[in-house]
């Protein structure tokens, strides 16, 4: 231990007389300690570091190779010690060479003790000052750590501006939070309003994980859920996150940090964060990352407000399904999907036969009856990744991503059978419907096409349906194939 880490002022004497050292050690008053060495023994460098004194006194004849040893430093006054006799010259030599101050034997107290506490001020004054400058450094330091954080912090809220899209949002915070902590994946589980006894989730997983992987993190996320919201789970789907091309593991304990997603004081989702080695967070990084997963739940909440809105806007207020508008923007979207993965997708178009008859046989009322019928039909045999939609009058479309032709097929014979099943009273009169049914798909291998060329794909499937008698299903073929169409009865 130092002496300025234990508090004691320590002196050195080199060269002096036994009576020189009495003489000083009396002057200081016992403020501090006198160390002393003879002029053949001089103190090494550890010496120095362990003493740190603030006064070496030496006499003039061992000053040459004291100023040696204990060069000029700041906060050490060095003091020669000169004879009676030594004239202006000699005392000129002596403050040449590095004495901050010359005094005669025989030595005076007062002159001692003014030295002494020269001495002892510089001393203070320096440590003073050292004091104040290692404070300055460490708020330099403090401040640079600050303007990083509120870089960080400001970038991020500017990427989470973005975007109204949960899917893109969750992979901004995951590149942003890659700045702060390793991570291999991010999933999150948002789920619905606090007021629901129980309650319906989405969980978001990366595309590319194993079947096995995928298992886990659905129980972990639901696990997460029930327990931060404490209520039971009702329903679930999956929403895909772009893959980022890291093999994304099955979570495992001190690799994976689930962290709450809030809004208003009330928690609506949780984010789980997975990295490829143990997890040990400094205060810095833990503050940053509640900070910025606190942004990046505020703007989860306002997707899923903008969502909510614009899907009340798409959907058809009749047939509670998606309307013609919300269809075509996602036909894009899937067919953008299938493009870049290579997925099959089917595009069915369903038109109920004879309609016009029906409303002016039995009115609109009735007409709007067997649209509603027909809606929750489709809405119910379908998978949760399909979208439903009305496309216009008493025809429907009904996007089915990763499905084949021959898989749409059973599907859209399912859909006919238990369409010609429904019963419909009107005034005292029962009647049945049937409905026709167009099917276009889209081969992994299929050359580029657009929404509208599969739309009128599927058409032309439909009007072939009709053409054969109606209640018929039909595939349509791929464009350099033979015209003509199979029916599936």
């Amino acid at each position: 231990m130092s002496a300025m880490a234990r508090n004691e002022l320590i002196m050195w004497g080199i060269g002096l007389t036994e009576l020189e050292a009495q003489a000083i050690r009396h002057a200081a008053r016992g403020r501090a300690r006198l160390a002393t060495w003879s002029g053949d023994t001089l103190p090494q460098a550890e010496d120095l570091d362990r003493d740190e004194p603030f006064l070496v006194l030496a006499t003039w004849s061992a000053w040459g190779r004291a100023s040696q040893a204990v060069p000029v430093l700041e906060g050490v006054t060095r003091a020669v010690i000169l004879s009676e006799d030594a004239d202006a010259e000699t005392v000129q030599n002596a403050t040449a060479s590095g004495a901050d101050a010359a005094i005669n034997t025989p030595l005076e107290q007062d002159s001692l003790t003014a030295v002494i506490e020269r001495a002892i001020s510089v001393r203070r004054l320096y440590d003073d000052i050292y004091r104040m400058t290692q404070e300055i450094v460490l708020e330099r330091e403090l401040l640079s750590r600050k303007n990083e954080q509120l870089k960080f912090i400001n970038g991020f809220l500017a990427r989470t501006a973005e975007s109204m899209d949960p899917v893109e949002l969750l992979g901004i915070a995951q590149a942003e939070l890659s700045k702060l902590v390793d991570i291999s994946a991010l999933h999150a589980c948002i789920w619905g309003p606090q007021d629901d006894a129980a309650f319906e989730a989405e969980l978001f997983l990366a595309e590319n994980i194993s079947a096995s992987a995928r298992q886990s993190w659905c129980s972990l996320l639901l696990e997460s859920a029930a327990s931060l919201s404490s209520r039971k789970l009702k329903d679930y789907r999956i929403v895909q996150l772009p893959a980022h091309g890291r093999i994304v593991r099955p979570p495992s304990k001190g690799r994976t940090l689930i962290l709450p997603l809030k809004a208003a004081g009330d928690v609506f989702g949780c984010i789980a964060v997975a990295g490829s080695i143990n997890y040990s967070l400094g205060r810095d990084q833990v503050e940053l990352m509640h900070s910025a997963v606190s942004h990046l739940g505020l703007a989860l909440r306002n997707a899923i407000l903008f969502s909510e809105a614009r899907n009340e806007a798409d959907y058809d207020s009749l047939t509670m399904i998606h309307n013609r508008r919300a269809f075509e923007r996602r036909l894009k979207e899937e067919i953008v999907r299938h493009q870049r993965y290579g997925h099959p997708m089917s595009l069915l178009m369903l038109d109920i036969d004879r309609f016009k008859p029906i409303n002016d046989s039995y009115g609109h009322l009735a007409g709007d009856a067997v649209l509603a019928a027909v809606a929750r039909t489709i809405r119910n045999a379908v998978r949760t990744c399909d979208y439903p939609a009305r496309y216009g009058g008493e025809e429907f479309a009904v996007i089915l991503p990763q499905t084949s032709g021959v898989q749409a097929s059973v599907l859209a014979e399912r859909l006919r059978h238990e369409i010609a099943g429904l019963d419909f009273f009107e005034e005292g009169a029962h009647f049945r419907i049937t409905a026709s049914i167009g099917i276009a798909d889209i081969a992994p291998d299929s050359p580029h096409i657009t929404a509208p060329q599969l739309i009128r794909r599927s058409d032309r499937a439909l009007y072939g349906a009709k053409h054969q008698g109606r209640n018929q299903v039909v595939v349509a073929p791929y464009e350099n194939e033979c015209p003509s169409i199979a029916a599936m009865h």
